[in-house]
């Protein structure tokens, strides 16, 4: 399984709480969860439909909602629960064939995930940065911005050289029409 973890959650502890689920549901464990932070207040997901349990979907996408900091087992419930849901998905299953308590993500924390914690992230401490150090980020940030302004000094340049010439080219058809120039 690979986890691509986008979250403040540790990503051992959600590898080993999706692999209970997988197990659980006899799916395959060669899957590919990708899980992030959502916008809104519900746990979300998504998953690519397998043709049957024989040819399984690979890809789940799970969204954790930004209030959510897992300690609740209400939290790690709806998790749960969306999990199953996208994993039917996975086995082939469409929304019609499903029961109301898988479809609409309902039930308690199942027994697989009872005693799997989902613990946030150790951060790291960032290293202090020296003066020198700022110094270079803020010299490599000028010549960016430099750079970033040459090409658009260079875009307008070539502008007022088009637009130049078009009023040149059209000021000479009006004194032509005008009668002001014989041809």
């Amino acid at each position: 399984m690979h986890i691509i973890n986008q979250t403040r959650f540790s990503t051992l502890d959600l590898q080993k709480f999706f692999v209970a689920g997988l197990k659980a549901m006899s799916a395959s464990t060669s899957k590919t969860i990708t899980v992030t932070m959502g916008r809104g207040s519900y746990f979300t997901g998504k998953a690519k439909y397998g043709s049957s349990p024989e040819r399984q979907g690979r890809l789940i996408t799970m969204r954790i909602p930004p209030r959510s900091d897992m300690q609740p087992s209400k939290d790690r419930a709806s998790l749960a629960r969306v999990f199953e849901h996208e994993v039917y998905h996975t086995l082939g299953v469409r929304h019609g064939e499903m029961s109301a308590d898988v479809l609409y993500c309902k039930g308690d924390l199942p027994d697989w995930a009872q005693r799997l914690p989902i613990r946030k992230a150790e951060s790291k401490p960032k290293p202090k940065a020296t003066s020198e150090s700022k110094t270079i980020i803020k010299l490599e940030h000028a010549r960016k911005m430099m750079l970033n302004h040459r090409r658009h000094l260079k875009r307008e340049q070539n502008l007022v050289t088009k637009w130049r010439r078009k009023a040149r080219y059209h000021e000479k058809r009006l004194a032509l029409v005008a009668g002001r120039v014989k041809p």
